[in-house]
This record gives structure tokens, sequence and C-alpha cells, in this order.
């Protein structure tokens, strides 16, 4: 005959899944289309925060053209659209052509992308032989400790010259810009994330 489970039935069965749940395990999911989400997020923050660098203030009250024929990189329409954004706010009037401009700002990117970083202690995943047969098989990565890091970097370089002369009118230094996002895994529990992405982006 078939017993109702009793309480202490209930409480045994809680316990033992709490005692499982310290033996769970996450990944990184990675999106369907070629460009993630994430990777987006990475560049365009590094980008924010370069393009933020820039003195715009010396170009205030002044008529500009954004010379971008350099600036060669994927993600060029953000750049652009960021950089016209931060030169209006400190009251840059942009220019439709060199003629109509007092001043020429050339852009360039000297980086723009990510670096990736593994670090693990443990065992990586390994290719096993099946012997008398041609098959191999993918021996699991068993790691104590691993960390993925995801950098991403821009170095922007900015050149006003005055429309008229052609002349350097200001020394802009390199425009620099991070962005950060970690994940680790300690045995099989994780990801545990940090970040220095916006909250709403994360």
């Amino acid at each position: 005959m078939r017993r109702s489970p009793t309480r202490r039935d209930v409480v045994a069965g809680i316990g033992a899944a709490a005692m499982l749940l310290p033996a769970g395990c996450g990944t990184v999911r990675e999106t369907m289309p070629p460009r993630s989400a994430h990777e987006q997020f990475l560049i365009s923050t590094a980008v924010d925060r370069a393009v933020a660098k820039l003195p715009a203030d010396l170009f205030s009250g002044k008529r500009a053209f954004l010379e971008t024929e350099n600036l060669d990189c994927i993600d060029r329409p953000y750049v652009v659209q960021c950089l016209r954004t931060t030169l209006r706010r400190y009251g840059v009037r942009i220019a439709d052509s060199r003629d109509a401009a007092e001043l020429v700002l050339e852009v360039a990117a000297g980086a723009l992308s990510i670096n990736r970083r593994d670090f693990l202690v443990g065992l990586p995943a390994l290719p096993l032989p099946l012997p008398f047969a041609d098959q191999v098989l993918k021996f699991p990565e068993l790691p104590l400790f691993k960390m993925i890091t995801y950098d991403g970097r821009a170095k922007l370089l900015f050149s006003p010259f005055d429309a008229e002369t052609d002349e350097q009118t200001a020394a802009v230094p390199l425009c620099y810009g991070e962005s950060r996002e970690t994940y680790w895994w300690l045995f099989f529990i994780g990801p545990v994330t940090s970040s220095t992405l916006p909250k709403e982006e994360k």
C-alpha cells in the first residue's frame, strides 16, 4: 500500500535538495547573431569613456566639421554620434561641410575591440582518442578555479585644424576608454560576475 508523504519526508527532501545546490554550475551564454549585446555593450562603453575625455570646451561656440575619413572601425556610426552629442553639449555647432566650418576636427581610432583572457587552475578539456575506433572522446574540463575576463578598449585620436589656414588649433591628447567584465568559477559553482559596465547594461 502506497503511503502519503509525511512532514518528515518533505523536510528530508528539502534538505537533500539544499545539499545539491552548491554542486550547481553555470555558463556564459552567447547569443545567436554575429555580434552579441555583451560585445556591443563593452565596446560602446569604452567609446563613451574615451569621447568623454575629449576637451570639447576648447571648441565651444565654434562651427566645426567632423572629418571621419580615417575612422575605420566596425562601430563607426556610434563613435560619430557619440562625438556629435558631446560636442553639442559643449555648445559646438556641427557644420555640414568644410566650407561652412571654422574648425575641422579629424578623428581616427587606434583601437576599438575586446581582449579576452582565460585563467584556469585544474584540468582543461582534453581529446581522448578511442582505441580501434575513428572517434575522439572529449574529456570535460575540471576546474578548481576558473576566470574569464573581457576587456573593451578604445583609443581615439582627435586633430583640430583651422578650416581656412589648415593649421592645428590645439594639441589634444590621445583619448582612452576601457570597460571590463569578469566571470569567476570556484569548483563547479558560478559564474560570479564583476563588471565596470553601467548598471542598466549588465
